[in-house]
């Protein structure tokens, strides 16, 4: 159910400011932002996150807890954010992040590797309810099951036992946020092969296709856009390959991710080439744009908003 945003008076709290309509910008660049690695503050201008870096479009705040009960009051106990500063706090910042970037939205990311088994107890209430009360512009659905159970089905389609959960989650949260709230879902890297020209694109794995129930359903038209996390998938995987897997199965904005791996991360080093690639083959697939994984952390290359302006460079020419 939609929550109403009348609460806010209720609980004493100045309407914060969003930043406008539903309608993605062109080429977008959207940053996540790791709660757990925000450092401690008292002060609204001791938060990273208050100094977004230039051309950054979307902020995605990770990760809460799909099963989150909201307390209101802006406490952030239960909602699975691990920012060290109060909500009070965690607000105002936000409001400063706003002011240093005008236009820039700020959503917040649900599920996400850690929290892969509260999808069955969903609370979109919740979820809705500190959207609302941190002046949040809308929600990233984060499914990472830890296998999806893909195989194919009829007429060659992929199916996953996860479809049902996955398709449920984006209806309910599409419900109790309405646009002009926006909606994103990070895909899966190989989510969108296993059918037609992609059907045995490499490097295959449990996830293969796990995206393309939702993405065949009705309620895709609600999504504003898909974010693909094109890394972690082996030497065989090919990001231009993927996004142009997910393009055939999707015609809305997808944003393809570059990550940041922390200093003892298994994970190659992401270069600043690399990035500038990225952002190329998102150019070719427009509407689309690019994402980092995350803003915060620390990398023995070069970190989150260097790869974030390479990427631009190559997204935007």
């Amino acid at each position: 159910m939609y929550f109403n945003p009348g609460r806010r008076a209720l609980l004493g709290l100045a309407a914060l400011p969003a930043a406008g309509g539903a309608a993605m910008p062109a080429a977008p660049l959207l940053a996540y932002v790791e709660s757990w690695l925000e450092r401690p503050a008292t002060t609204p201008g001791e938060l990273r996150l208050a100094s977004p870096p230039a051309g950054l479009d979307l902020m995605a705040l990770a990760f809460a807890r799909p099963e989150m009960r909201y307390a209101g009051g802006l406490s952030l106990a239960g909602t699975g954010l691990q920012f060290s500063a109060g909500g009070a706090v965690l607000r105002q910042g936000l409001a400063l992040a706003r002011r240093s970037r005008p236009g820039l939205r700020i959503i917040l990311s649900v599920g996400g590797a850690t929290y892969q088994s509260g999808w069955g107890q969903l609370g979109a209430g919740h979820v809705a309810a500190l959207v609302t009360d941190f002046g949040l512009d809308g929600v990233d659905v984060d499914f990472e099951p830890a296998d999806p159970g893909c195989g194919p089905g009829a007429e060659g389609r992929v199916r996953c036992r996860s479809d049902a959960a996955l398709i449920g989650a984006v209806t309910a949260l599409r419900a109790a946020l309405p646009r002009p709230a926006l909606l994103t879902v990070a895909g899966w890297s190989t989510g969108a092969y296993g059918e037609g020209a992609f059907r045995t694109a490499p490097p295959g794995g449990r996830w293969m296709g796990s995206m393309l129930g939702l993405l065949r359903h009705p309620v895709a038209a609600t999504i504003d856009a898909v974010n693909v996390m094109s890394y972690d998938a082996g030497a065989s995987y090919r990001p231009e390959q993927a996004a142009a897997a997910y393009r055939a199965a999707w015609p809305g904005t997808l944003l393809l991710g570059v990550a940041v791996p922390g200093p003892h991360a298994s994970r190659p080093h992401a270069t600043l080439r690399h990035a500038a690639v990225i952002g190329a083959i998102a150019r070719t697939i427009s509407p689309a744009g690019v994402f980092i994984y995350g803003l915060l952390g620390e990398s023995l290359g070069p970190d989150g908003p260097a790869l974030l302006a390479a990427a631009s460079g190559g997204l935007r020419g």
